[in-house]
């Protein structure tokens, strides 16, 4: 997990991290990555590769914690071309999943355009808002032509467990 808290190593990373969100969501504004990514509410997970003994950013996430309202938002999520249909983009939000549920929230909520609908219903994301909307609007953004979605995170259910035995299966 990485932030804005001043190290340079962070700013770094959340600067590629930055750049890999411009390549792969170029509908959303590079101000608005840029502010969001910097941001001192935001947190990041990065997904590396060490290839050569070079350092190449995979994937991430950017996203938000609601702790009153026990609510993460998943605020951008992406990974590079020549990695995706591979599994790491699952991995990852397994990570997520497992951070939120460590962290006693209840759900994740993103907004998802048609690009990456059906992603996040593979891995269980429904359309269906069951957390009140007083208890988000204000503080989860709504926008036009996305669809809002919702992961309900199980207490008992350790995501990153199981994301192993998955990968076990496919590599046997």
């Amino acid at each position: 997990i990485i932030k804005n808290n001043g190290n340079s190593k962070n700013f770094k990373s959340l600067w590629v991290l930055k750049q890999l969100f411009e390549n792969q969501l170029p509908n959303i504004p590079r101000s608005y990555i840029t502010r969001l990514i910097f941001d001192k509410n935001h947190q990041s997970i990065i997904l590396v590769n060490f290839e050569k003994k070079k350092f190449q950013i995979m994937g991430g996430c950017s996203f938000r914690l609601f702790k009153r309202q026990q609510i993460l938002e998943l605020v951008f999520f992406a990974v590079k071309t020549k990695y995706q249909a591979k599994g790491y983009g699952s991995y990852l939000l397994m990570l997520l999943k497992d951070y939120a549920r460590f962290h006693g929230f209840k759900t994740i909520i993103t907004c998802a355009d048609n690009n990456a609908t059906n992603f996040f219903f593979k891995q269980g994301f429904s359309p269906t808002i069951s957390v009140p909307k007083i208890f988000w609007s204000g503080f989860i953004r709504d926008y036009e032509d996305i669809i809002l979605m919702e992961f309900t995170i199980s207490s008992k259910f350790n995501y990153v467990n199981l994301s192993y035995f998955l990968f076990s299966i496919v590599f046997l």
